[in-house]
């Protein structure tokens, strides 16, 4: 079990650096964008301790800006998040090869 929640948060972290290469964002769009993406809800606390680690190995960096009358911290990725994301590239392109070729198996023998 532990190994699958590290899993989980590596995919997770993966897909969040994703979603900030296109803009800053705060916790709660972050959590959208997560949600538009991946159809499963996640925790916000769960979020947000995966930026808190993003922030900490500096691959994403955070700032409080306003917002509508409301003081909210925003996220952005970093040179080394960037770098962290296109490192994974053929990782992550393995695991689409190998997850398609389980998932035939399993439906071949349904």
């Amino acid at each position: 079990m532990q190994r699958e929640k590290m899993l989980i948060r590596g995919i997770v972290s993966l897909l969040i650096l994703d979603i900030l290469l296109d803009s800053e964002l705060y916790g709660y769009a972050i959590r959208k964008k997560l949600l538009e993406e991946i159809k499963e809800p996640i925790p916000n606390g769960y979020i947000y301790v995966i930026l808190k680690h993003l922030e900490r190995k500096n691959c994403v960096r955070s700032r409080l800006k306003k917002s509508n009358k409301r003081i909210v911290r925003v996220y952005t990725i970093t040179e080394d998040g960037k770098r962290l994301l296109f490192e994974h590239k053929n990782s992550l392109e393995k695991m689409i090869i190998i997850s398609r070729k389980i998932l035939n198996d399993i439906e071949k023998h349904r």
